[in-house]
């Protein structure tokens, strides 16, 4: 597939059918207010065109991001250099079962991390959030805008996560440093959700491992998985879910268990 311009990136998502271990590629490019893009498909072995889109400035694009039966691409705003008179976050969605595109104008800070969600019992299209902590699901009203449907405290609601950002602020008063409250603990980085479970991150500024968090919105039961990791810079964690090769699991097993990959730029 020959894209317009050389000079500019192409961004791809990768969509893996569970099913028959078929992929599709969809390749975006973005440049001067429009977007072009294409789809590979493995069963055909052939690229073929997607319609064109006018999508605002600016956009620093990274790779884009599987949601159920969306890929969605992020405009990440809060890393543009320059200076906008309004901060105005955008995702681009693409429906891989009727290949229409669909502009999003995120209703919420652009600093605020977040991701786009195939949710079926909320109508499909969502988005979910984090704020101070706080994990929010955004669902489409009967106007076509954005109202919150349901939010979690963590820190409230998960005793554990209250103690790691505790000992984090000892350290620091040891040192007698004065800190915000929401310097004890980053933010938390949405990475994901499937299959009633919304996959988070979160680090502490005192120390160089952060934590994997898996919260199940119907039992609210939260796994929390360290990663005790002994480097002094990290890059941004990315999720990417496969089944496991089916002689070593049950076919029980295959539906349900999920392997988790991060990678690290």
């Amino acid at each position: 597939m020959q894209f317009d311009f050389e000079f500019v990136a192409v961004h791809y998502a990768l969509l893996v059918d569970d099913a028959d271990a078929s992929f599709r590629v969809v390749g975006a490019q973005f440049w001067n207010g429009r977007v072009r893009a294409a789809i590979f498909s493995s069963r055909t072995g052939q690229w073929a065109p997607l319609p064109f889109l006018r999508a605002p400035e600016p956009w620093r694009m990274r790779g884009g991001m599987r949601a159920g039966r969306f890929a969605y691409w992020q405009s990440n705003t809060r890393l543009e250099r320059y200076i906008y008179s309004e901060e105005i976050e955008r995702s681009l969605v693409l429906d891989t079962t009727t290949m229409e595109w669909t502009l999003i104008q995120v209703p919420f800070s652009a600093k605020e991390s977040y991701c786009v969600a195939d949710m079926a019992e909320h109508g499909g299209l969502c988005l979910v959030a984090s704020k101070d902590q706080v994990v929010q699901i955004w669902v489409r009203d009967n106007d076509g805008g954005w109202v919150i449907k349901k939010q979690i405290s963590l820190l409230k609601q998960f005793v554990l996560l209250k103690r790691l950002r505790q000992v984090s602020k000892k350290k620091r008063k040891k040192k007698k440093k004065r800190l915000r409250q929401d310097e004890w603990m980053k933010r938390v980085r949405i990475l994901a959700v499937r299959d009633g479970c919304v996959y988070m991150e979160f680090w502490s500024i005192t120390k160089p491992n952060s934590y994997l968090l898996v919260l199940n919105w119907e039992t609210m039961k939260l796994r929390v998985i360290a990663n005790n990791t002994t480097d002094k810079y990290r890059g941004p964690a990315f999720p990417f879910f496969m089944t496991w090769a089916p002689p070593l699991l049950s076919p029980a097993e295959q539906q349900r268990l999920l392997l988790q990959v991060f990678l690290s730029g």
